[in-house]
């Protein structure tokens, strides 16, 4: 049986702004890691150089309901400023095979705001929905390198304390 999901790594441009993006929209404060893997066997793992520069953040929320953040669930930015760069996304949609980051959020108006302030754009929504016991609303961004994120606002019990207690 896989452990729960340690993290997601996310090849980026600029580290200086992803960190900037991911600390301001969903809150993580918190460093695992903070790393140049240069030096390391990282080259060989993603496909590169020997010689090519590559450097790792690590993110994770400090704290969840008043309790240390567990060590899962994180965020890993790895600046791959000499990669060829992927192909555009869709401004309107995602495409088959893309993957989307599913993010709760206590107020999706305000994340919406750090996204646009934090170099990232709306592809859609906020849409509001209603399913049994649970009233929602949500939108479909992209950080500064493209990369989908899904953010949900929904009632506290459903989606902040029950889902993220370590």
């Amino acid at each position: 049986m896989a452990s729960p999901l340690i993290r997601t790594a996310l090849m980026v441009r600029d580290l200086a702004r992803s960190h900037a993006f991911y600390e301001s929209v969903l809150e993580l404060h918190g460093v695992y890691l903070d790393a140049d893997l240069t030096q390391t066997i990282s080259w060989k793992l993603l496909g590169f150089r020997p010689d090519a520069r590559l450097r790792a953040l690590i993110l994770k929320p400090k704290q969840i309901d008043g309790r240390p953040a567990p060590d899962f669930g994180m965020i890993g930015l790895f600046e791959l400023a000499e990669a060829a760069p992927p192909c555009p996304p869709r401004p309107d949609g995602v495409r088959f095979g893309e993957a989307v980051l599913v993010y709760y959020v206590r107020d999706l108006a305000a994340a919406l705001r750090a996204v646009a302030a934090s170099g990232g754009s709306l592809v859609s929504g906020p849409e509001s929905f209603r399913i049994p016991g649970v009233e929602a609303s949500e939108a479909i961004v992209r950080d500064p390198d493209g990369i989908a994120l899904n953010l949900v606002q929904a009632s506290e019990g459903l989606a902040w304390l029950e889902t993220q207690r370590s």
